[in-house]
């Protein structure tokens, strides 16, 4: 949540912080301990990073780019 707090601090670009705002609420909606309900949101945060960054947005388990 930190990060949201104040967003043009941080976030150049709107899509990422929408992201992480969207995976921050998925988050805080999971079950506790249910691992499998994390899995979208942890795929969201690494989409914005990889957004917020210029990257091209992959999964970190999907190999090298």
């Amino acid at each position: 949540r930190a990060v949201s707090h104040r967003p043009e601090a941080i976030f150049t670009d709107e899509r990422a912080y929408l992201m992480t705002r969207v995976a921050i609420r998925r988050i805080e909606a999971a079950p506790p301990g249910d691992a499998t309900a994390l899995e979208d949101p942890a795929e969201m945060l690494w989409r914005a990073a990889r957004s917020a960054t210029g990257r091209r947005p992959s999964s970190p388990t999907s190999g090298p780019i």
